[in-house]
């Protein structure tokens, strides 16, 4: 849960799922909840002041599941009323192929965002039970929707949760000396010292010299992201090392590390988000060790050695929609899972856009991976991923699958698989679709996307 300053405020918080019994594949859910219209406003699907975004239960098979809303007198002046639903819930089984399996830990299902009309008041948010008995997975033997055994133990912690701005310390690099006072400080990191756990801390634009051990949740807000400019002071450290979990990064620009500082470290931390800035001129972008159901989005990645490692134990992260250019490396894995990595555009980097080393059961589509010096993307004993409706466009090689490695490059018909621009096959049929399967070097036989696209982006 986080408040999001700006004009207009957000109200971010994520609704969480798990099971206790392995092998549970997640059918349907409806999330009713009852909301603040003081704090929010009337009817807020109606008046566009509601946003979604998919976390790992709908994003892992998003070919398959999608969102019911705007369901009549479900939704009214002060409740919101969603469900989520598989396209082959009344065809097929449970099993991987076609269903998310529910983890045993906590894991994502959606993002919601709130605009916040009135921040002197509560949010008011309380999820209804028994929410219309609609907790469904899947029998795996049938296709019969199975509740699940205790529904609808939802936290109602926003009842009361506060919707004020947050903002409790402010930093300026160069204010008139009488500026200062207890909330009013040079530095993030003297910032970061002096506030409690759940603080904001806002910092006008300016250029600062920092390193900041983050070591509580707070949220850091810079005034504007190209003119908030926060570089490394020992660049061999890093410039953010994040210690807590639920810390949330935005509106800055983050540089000037050398090996092995990074722009921001994240070790063994939970719900964290980063996101509407700009890293650029580091050793290393951003790195995730051990940390879970993270969000990495619409960041700037630029001119960095290694923008993004995800690393030992980190699952269950979302990275989506961010620009990596002009760099060396984009994004490594090794030893992380059930990732997903969307709407993503990695190119003109000197070596590997995407390269997975025993990093298993990822999810990649909506990619664009263009002109890359090295491999676009490379598995090295990594299996289970899907890679579907992704640009690889002149990469030196686009992609190859090394030999202990079985992942799945097309989602089958009618969706398909992804644009190679190498691909030399035809479209007899006009469908879009090419006759013959694009293959991937490295294995024998080698790993095939069995329909590729014949244009970029030929899905839409």
């Amino acid at each position: 849960m986080q408040i999001v300053p700006g004009s207009p405020s957000y109200f971010v918080f994520d609704v969480e799922l798990k099971c206790d019994v392995p092998g549970t594949y997640h059918r349907d859910l409806q999330i009713y909840f009852n909301y603040n219209s003081a704090a929010f406003g009337t009817n807020i699907v109606a008046n566009g002041k509601v946003a979604i975004s998919d976390l790992f239960l709908m994003g892992d098979q998003p070919t398959y599941y999608y969102y019911v809303n705007g369901l009549g007198t479900d939704n009214t002046a002060i409740r919101y009323a969603l469900i989520t639903a598989n396209s082959r819930e009344t065809s097929q089984p449970g099993s991987p192929l076609y269903y998310t399996e529910v983890p045993t830990t906590w894991a994502g299902m959606v993002r919601f965002q709130l605009e916040i009309a009135d921040s002197s008041k509560v949010a008011g948010i309380s999820f209804a039970s028994p929410m219309n008995a609609g907790q469904y997975y899947q029998n795996t033997s049938t296709t019969n929707a199975e509740p699940y055994a205790v529904p609808s133990l939802y936290d109602n912690d926003l009842l009361s949760y506060p919707l004020t701005d947050g903002i409790n310390m402010y930093v300026d690099d160069g204010a008139h000396q009488t500026w200062y006072d207890a909330t009013h400080v040079r530095t993030v990191h003297e910032a970061v010292d002096n506030v409690t756990a759940g603080a904001t801390i806002y910092v006008f634009s300016g250029t600062y010299t920092d390193n900041v051990a983050v070591d509580k949740t707070v949220t850091i807000t810079g005034e504007d992201k190209d003119a908030t400019l926060i570089s490394a002071a020992t660049p061999t450290d890093d410039v953010f090392h994040v210690t807590a979990d639920d810390v949330v990064i935005n509106g800055v620009t983050i540089s000037g590390t050398a090996r092995p500082g990074a722009a921001i470290l994240c070790t063994e931390v939970t719900h964290c988000y980063f996101y509407d800035s700009i890293i650029t001129n580091n050793w290393e972008g951003i790195q995730l060790f051990y940390t879970t159901s993270s969000t990495i989005q619409d960041i700037v990645f630029s001119e960095n050695i290694n923008a993004i490692n995800v690393e030992d134990g980190s699952h269950y992260n979302s990275i989506v929609n961010n620009e990596i250019i002009d760099g060396r490396n984009g994004m490594y894995f090794l030893a992380a899972s059930y990732n997903i990595i969307s709407g993503n555009t990695i190119e003109n980097n000197a070596y590997d856009a995407l390269y997975f080393e025993m990093a298993d059961a990822n999810v990649l589509y909506d990619n664009t991976i263009d002109s890359n010096g090295n491999y676009g993307i490379y598995f090295d004993s990594s299996s289970d991923t899907l890679i579907f409706h992704n640009n690889f466009i002149d990469n030196f090689v686009n992609a190859e699958n090394e030999q202990w490695s079985d992942n799945d490059w097309d989602d089958g018909l009618p969706v398909g698989g992804n644009y190679w621009s190498d691909y030399t096959g035809v479209d007899g049929n006009g469908d879009g679709i090419g006759d013959t399967s694009y293959f991937i070097p490295g294995k024998t036989p080698p790993s095939e996307d069995h329909y590729p696209w014949m244009t970029p982006s030929g899905w839409l």
